[in-house]
């Protein structure tokens, strides 16, 4: 990766979505003074508090997570095909951070239906989250 200092202020952006991606860049950039992560705080909601040295994301936090952007979502989007697209959409995100089995993402890409979301997902909530 080739980045040179332009000005006062230089910005990195990329995929960061761990501590140690944030590490790193630090070490091999030292002048970047801020550090760009929307993917990374889509994937990890709890990302800003693991930098500052907090925990982890539980279970239930990105399952609370999960169901805001689901309601907030499903309030503003009337077609079920566009609604169903979003979702998947944030499941390639949170994959990112969770490391679901392909055959479980599989599932989730190929639902057509709400219900056939629902269920996907609450067994995957019940059985491997």
């Amino acid at each position: 990766m080739s980045i040179q200092k332009l000005t006062e202020t230089n910005v990195f952006d990329g995929e960061e979505g761990l501590k140690a991606d944030r590490d790193n860049i630090i070490q091999e950039f030292p002048y970047v003074s801020s550090i760009m992560c929307g993917r990374g705080a889509l994937s990890n909601p709890a990302l800003f508090r693991e930098l500052k040295g907090g925990n982890k994301m539980t279970r239930e936090e990105f399952i609370s997570f999960h169901d805001h952007i689901y309601e907030s979502y499903h309030e503003i989007i009337a077609k079920e095909k566009h609604f169903l697209h979003k979702m998947q959409e944030m499941w390639t995100y949170w994959n990112q951070y969770l490391c679901i089995e392909l055959e479980i993402m599989r599932k989730i890409r190929g639902v057509s239906s709400i219900s056939e979301y629902t269920s996907v997902i609450n067994h995957l909530f019940d059985t491997i989250l």
